[in-house]
């Protein structure tokens, strides 16, 4: 078994939310997959930063994120900050 593997991330993210965030542990709460449809769209939208194109389908899933839990708002302002100061037509784009 590797040290860095998915499958001992994985481990080790379950047994760190089970022991410390015992309460989470099965509960219907939404922030967590909002912010894990967040990240992926955030992860999405730093790849499209590497080619330097395809910025509306990242801005569409943090949007997605955003309709599952509304109180996560600094991923989207960021991506667009840095978009309405360097890629302006992109913005307008996807604005």
């Amino acid at each position: 078994m590797e040290v860095g593997g998915r499958k001992n991330q994985r481990g080790i993210f379950v047994a760190t939310m089970s022991r410390f965030f015992m309460p989470y542990v099965g509960m219907n709460e939404p922030q967590l997959l909002s912010e894990a449809i967040m990240t992926f769209g955030f992860l999405g939208f730093l790849i499209a930063r590497s080619n330097d194109r395809g910025y509306v389908w990242p801005v569409l899933v943090m949007a997605l994120a955003g309709f599952v839990k509304h109180n996560i708002i600094a991923m989207p302002l960021t991506a667009f900050l840095w978009l309405g100061l360097h890629r302006r037509r992109e913005a307008v784009k996807c604005f």
